[in-house]
């Protein structure tokens, strides 16, 4: 199991546990309690799924988050009527 934005890499793991906020500066730096530039929190999502299509993370960030990105983007693109909460 891998948490980002703690773990880095993504390995042969089979759970992305989204526990934690990912937030960034647009150079990549980790802004953790802080809201980044770019940020991933499901805590955004209170009254509603995210939306299709989320911007990927700038370069430099750790493969996990991108990784995590790009699955809830795969995700929701692929589960009808997901904008229709």
């Amino acid at each position: 199991m891998k948490q980002p934005p703690w773990d880095l890499e993504v390995g042969k793991n089979f759970i992305i546990h989204y526990t934690y906020g990912c937030d960034y500066s647009l150079k990549g730096k980790l802004t953790y309690g802080k809201i980044g530039e770019w940020c991933f929190n499901k805590r955004s999502y209170l009254r509603g799924p995210p939306p299709r299509n989320l911007s990927l993370p700038p370069p430099g960030v750790p493969k996990s988050v991108v990784m995590l990105v790009t699955k809830v983007n795969e995700a929701t693109a692929n589960i009808p009527g997901w904008d229709t909460f």
